[in-house]
């Protein structure tokens, strides 16, 4: 079969046109992936935004220039095609993963912060249960003393009445500063790290008033309530949201990434269908220059019967009583 050589060329020229594009669809996702994640993002870096283009356009050219070559090479070193091969294995992955950060970004981004948001929310209810079963106790504690004055105090104030008082006031002194009072409401809404820092604060003053209401509850000679086990699944549930203290978009979606990318190769793309689609594309631009890279190398490669056979060389000298011309006829003059 033979190609068409006007044929050919278009054919080459179309496979180059789409690996262009590749490359220029990969190098915008890659932007857009330093942008979000803040890499490269430095007032000390004098090119300022023009870092990220510069940077997108020579990973991505690098990686479309190796495999052009590729397309093309005739003769190669297998050396030198590893270690190639590794370096721009090395740029697909970082580039890839960048713009994965992306895509993940522009598609749930907002639900991560949602979601920890909704998160910290529950866990600030959870601390003012705890509070308010603290100080609950403590109210019913003086209100009990406080009806036994109004009961006590149409007899004329006599010593059950001046014993409830005494014990009311004495109470009040001692442990209304800490079991009285409610805790103070945080600042909401300043960031996803001050929020959560504001609902960790809250654990220890919890502890505190709990050791203030054991002894509160010792004097009085009743049982006090068990909220150590409420404070601990606070913790568990502050340990949750954020075991290292710093919350931003950046570092929701980057942990997100790192998880379900973990997840995408163990379960082989069914833990996550959603993220496997945005990973997935992400990787698209190298697979399309891949695929060209192969068209390439299809196209260079004519078959045997499409190339022209090549004609005998003449020999330097012959006569016709060679004999390889066959049969003579008639006399041979010599």
């Amino acid at each position: 079969m033979q190609i068409d050589p006007k044929a050919h060329l278009w054919l080459t020229r179309i496979v180059i046109a789409l690996a262009v594009a590749a490359m220029l669809w990969s190098c915008s996702m890659l932007v857009a992936g330093f942008t979000v994640s803040g890499q490269l993002d430095s007032a000390a870096n004098p090119l300022g935004r023009a870092a990220a283009y510069l940077a997108a356009l020579a990973v991505t050219g690098a990686t479309a220039v190796f495999y052009y070559v590729l397309g093309h090479a005739l003769r190669v070193r297998r050396w030198m095609l590893q270690l190639c091969f590794s370096i721009v294995l090395l740029l697909t992955l970082f580039a890839s993963l960048t713009q994965g950060f992306m895509v993940v970004d522009a598609a749930l981004g907002e639900s991560f912060v949602k979601e920890t948001e909704a998160k910290i929310a529950a866990a600030w209810r959870q601390a003012v249960r705890i509070d308010t079963e603290l100080t609950g106790f403590y109210g019913s504690q003086i209100e009990h003393y406080r009806l036994r004055m109004r009961e006590e105090n149409p007899t004329g104030q006599g010593p059950r009445y001046r014993a409830a008082e005494d014990a009311f006031n004495s109470l009040r002194a001692t442990y209304g500063g800490t079991l009285g009072r409610a805790l103070p409401p945080p600042e909401r809404g300043v960031s996803l790290t001050a929020d959560l820092a504001a609902v960790g604060d809250a654990v220890p003053a919890l502890r505190a008033k709990a050791e203030v209401m054991s002894r509160f509850t010792a004097q009085l000679g009743v049982q006090a309530p068990n909220v150590e086990r409420l404070i601990q699944a606070l913790e568990a549930s502050l340990a949750e949201i954020d075991s290292v203290g710093w919350l931003d978009r950046r570092t929701l979606v980057y942990r997100q990434v790192v998880a379900k990318t973990s997840e995408m190769i163990t379960s082989v793309g069914l833990a996550d269908l959603g993220f496997t689609l945005n990973m997935l594309l992400a990787f698209i631009p190298d697979l399309i220059q891949v695929l060209c890279t192969c068209l390439l190398v299809f196209l260079g490669r004519r078959p045997a019967e499409s190339l022209p056979s090549p004609s005998p060389a003449p020999e330097a000298d012959w006569t016709p009583a060679d004999t390889a011309w066959g049969e003579q006829v008639g006399p041979v003059a010599h």
